[in-house]
């Protein structure tokens, strides 16, 4: 990462699941936390993607970065990879400055928010299941508050520690790493 440029913000979805059903949550973390997130229904779709990339993603950058350049990390999901995706993050990247990074597949050990998805779900689990929809929503909600006010060690670990999971990573010649 070049000196003055933004901590990459890496995005990625997924499932919950409590005793009246499931959720989707898609999030964006950086080294500050998770600063952009919607919960939803049902499968993700590239126009619900890119729907969630213009409401909630690029303000949430825009405002977090401040006219900085920054980075983007996703996945190779297939509404990530959608031509009309790849279109959007382009022109946007121009108005916003910012760059699309592709990830490596199967690479959990090099993805920070992997390691968040984990946390996320343990504070779930910590309560009773959710017997509906409603409560799981409100208590994903709660976490995420608490995580971007109580847990801030979290994403600074995260942050702190990728270089050293990358440098590990190229040892192991992209097997586990352990982390």
């Amino acid at each position: 990462m070049r000196r003055g440029q933004g901590a990459p913000a890496l995005a990625t979805e997924q499932e919950l699941t409590g005793g009246g059903g499931k959720i989707n949550l898609w999030a964006a973390i950086c080294s500050g936390g998770i600063f952009a997130w919607r919960i939803y229904h049902g499968t993700l779709t590239a126009p619900l993607y890119q729907d969630i990339l213009k409401t909630e993603l690029f303000p949430a950058a825009k405002a977090l970065y401040a006219g900085k350049e920054w980075v983007f990390q996703q996945d190779g999901a297939t509404p990530h990879t959608a031509s009309a995706t790849k279109r959007l993050l382009r022109d946007q990247s121009k108005a916003d400055n910012f760059t699309t990074v592709k990830w490596p597949a199967n690479s959990p050990d090099l993805s920070p928010i992997e390691n968040m998805w984990l946390e996320l779900k343990d504070e779930l689990s910590s309560h009773s299941t959710a017997p509906n929809l409603a409560l799981l929503e409100a208590r994903t909600e709660a976490a995420i508050e608490k995580f971007n006010t109580e847990r801030q060690d979290l994403f600074e670990h995260y942050y702190g520690s990728l270089k050293r999971r990358m440098k590990i990573a190229i040892k192991r010649g992209g097997k586990r790493t352990g982390y």
